[in-house]
């Protein structure tokens, strides 16, 4: 089963890193071309700057180890040639087709804490939560060396301390005897690199690696793509020609240092597009590269709200101020996570930590009491009123109690599955079938063996054989576990983050309403014994019916058992609704999450990894917490 895996993984794989690639503004191997160089540790091999990103792949198959790590400044495209890398193995693995080559998968270093997980362990969490694929089941693959990692950020796995040790640890766990040799590719910024050397004790990086470093852009590579790219301007006017002109003589001045990676260069073009003759100006007469970095990121809200269309009302669906005052909340957010080393990013799941959480978490008690409530009430059809809101207020303290609890949320995926690319239907019935067989043939089994033919059943005067009744119980195993295992596994990642909430509600609905139609069985097969005449063998063709007839009569029960498993098993969509909630009365943040931040990913000012949210880049996360501070 391994190999199927494997090659679903590598297409999936695939599938997302170029939608990633996409949603940052790029097209693979296009964009602004960038040279690196190999570092042996204290200087550059050879005194000039060789190879493009194209190169990169070729000479990491010359690599005996196929280790390798990526160094350079911030924005310096490091994640861009990884993922570049990575869908170039993808596509020699297509034309080699050896079912031995590993899948290259990238993982985000912010979210791994090696004191308290294995990096093997990690991985296979990542590719279990990121790719849908069973946890077990990734575990064998990072086990058989059919996975090559890709740990993107090793800078950003610690806060601004001088001594950044949960980067140290995952060098050394990637340096131990499981993983050492093994292929594995990380990206980390240049400074953070040099500091993690010098503290540790050999003075090394990655061992058996090469070091590739992106080396910043020259000046004269900045004119000429200034200048390819205003010529097709219309009229290219001043701005352009001023910024070209000053990089020019002044190649080492503040303005060309500060757009010597492709990030800034391309933010300088998108200003320079916007004709703002006066943040134009303040760029060219900029002293100090923190003045050129405040103006620039400070035209990214604008430019970004600018492109937002206006409605039949003249309206904007989002102001320049509610987007910093949110993008400034999630950074400072971010910020207090990454101290503490959870990560850099956040999925919708977890977007109620960025509420006050204490009154999220009493929120979503009281939502869940007040559901648990009243779908209590309709028990008085059983019982007496009193005994009903008794019974109502019992399952209401238990859920609030529950609901907020002070507990980590993660949502549900949804039990259904659309049928995999290049997964024959055949055999997934064939699996189906041959589940439910052998389920159906055990319980029958059972049934006739525990089951005595006395004269009489329950009371009843023409009683069921033994044949009749396995055959029923039998019958009801069987069919369930068959539609289970044929129509239910691990799905297809969605490429819509926001899936991830609306999942979680199904996953809760779906379990609760099998669970009614469960009941309307026991209820048919509970009435059977009530029955005057004998129930053969042919009256089960109708049974569908009768248990149909008692679901609808088991209603009162069965809004009960829908509400009380949702409220369990949905309960970080709940958590959502409540921190909704507290964003719609607070203002802190939007009061729908979900279309916000794909919103921001859109416009190029948050980033996705798996299904969590990120800031494009770190510096630009800082900039904004400074801003609002």
């Amino acid at each position: 089963m391994l190999p199927f895996y494997v090659e679903e993984l590598s297409e999936i794989v695939a599938q997302v890193e170029l939608r990633r690639l996409g949603e940052l503004g790029l097209v693979r191997h296009e964009g602004v071309e960038v040279r690196w160089n190999e570092h042996n540790g204290r200087n550059f091999v050879g005194s000039g700057e060789f190879g493009s990103p194209r190169a990169v792949s070729t000479y990491f198959s010359e690599l005996q180890t196929s280790r390798i790590m990526f160094i350079g400044e911030s924005g310096a495209g490091k994640t861009v040639a990884a993922m570049n890398l990575l869908l170039d193995l993808i596509d020699r693995r297509r034309e080699s087709e050896s079912p031995y080559d590993p899948v290259p998968v990238r993982v985000n270093a912010s979210g791994w804490d090696p004191g308290s997980c294995s990096f093997s362990e990690f991985v296979a969490r990542r590719i279990s939560d990121d790719y849908s694929i069973r946890v077990n089941i990734a575990r064998k693959l990072v086990g058989s060396l059919r996975i090559m990692p890709i740990l993107d950020g090793l800078d950003e796995m610690d806060d601004d301390s001088p001594d950044p040790h949960r980067a140290r640890a995952a060098l050394d766990e990637l340096n131990s005897v499981e993983w050492r040799g093994r292929p594995v590719v990380v990206t980390c910024r240049s400074d953070s690199f040099h500091r993690i050397r010098s503290l540790r004790g050999n003075g090394t990086g990655l061992r058996d690696a090469r070091t590739i470093d992106i080396r910043p852009l020259a000046a004269a590579q900045i004119a000429r793509y200034i200048a390819d790219y205003g010529a097709d301007f219309v009229a290219e006017g001043d701005s352009w020609s001023g910024i070209r002109e000053k990089i020019e003589t002044e190649p080492s001045g503040v303005l060309a240092q500060s757009m010597r990676t492709p990030w800034m260069l391309t933010m300088t073009v998108n200003l320079l597009s916007s004709s703002d003759v006066v943040k134009v100006k303040e760029l060219v007469e900029a002293t100090d590269r923190d003045v050129v970095e405040n103006i620039l990121f400070s035209e990214l809200v604008p430019a970004a709200v600018a492109s937002i269309p206006r409605d039949s009302h003249g309206n904007k669906m989002y102001s320049e101020d509610q987007v910093l005052i949110w993008l400034a909340t999630l950074a400072r957010h971010l910020g207090v996570n990454r101290s503490y080393g959870r990560g850099n990013s956040i999925a919708l799941d977890g977007l109620w930590m960025i509420a006050k959480s204490r009154t999220c978490r009493a929120l979503h008690g009281i939502l869940s009491a007040c559901v648990a409530f009243i779908s209590a009430l309709p028990l008085a059809v059983y019982l007496t009123w009193l005994e009903a809101l008794f019974a109502a207020a019992l399952c209401a303290v238990v859920c609030g109690i529950r609901g907020a609890w002070p507990v980590q949320l993660r949502a549900h995926k949804v039990i259904w599955r659309t049928r995999k690319r290049g997964e024959r239907i055949a055999r997934r019935w064939l699996v189906g079938g041959l589940y439910g067989g052998l389920s159906a043939a055990a319980v029958g089994v059972c049934v006739g063996l525990t089951y005595e033919e006395p004269n009489e059943f329950a009371g009843l005067s023409d009683p069921l054989s033994v044949v009749e009744m396995a055959i029923m119980w039998s019958g009801v195993v069987g069919l369930s576990v068959f539609l289970a295992v044929s129509l239910t596994a691990h799905r297809r990642p969605n490429l819509d983050e926001r899936r991830l909430i609306r999942e979680d509600v199904l996953a809760g609905l779906q379990i609760g309403l099998f669970s009614w139609i469960s009941l309307g069985v026991v209820i048919f097969l509970l009435a059977l014994p009530r029955l005057e005449a004998k129930v053969a063998l042919a009256s089960l063709a109708v049974a569908p019916l009768s248990v149909l007839a008692m679901t609808i009569v088991a209603s009162p029960m069965g809004v009960l058992i829908v509400a009380l498993i949702m409220l369990a098993r949905s309960k970080a969509s709940i958590r959502f609704l409540s921190a909704k909630l507290v964003f719609a009365a607070s203002g802190e943040f939007s009061s729908a999450p979900g279309p916000f931040l794909n919103w921001a990913r859109d416009v190029g000012l948050l980033r996705v990894t798996g299904a969590a949210y990120q800031f494009r880049h770190e510096t630009y996360r800082r900039w904004i917490s400074m801003l609002s501070g």
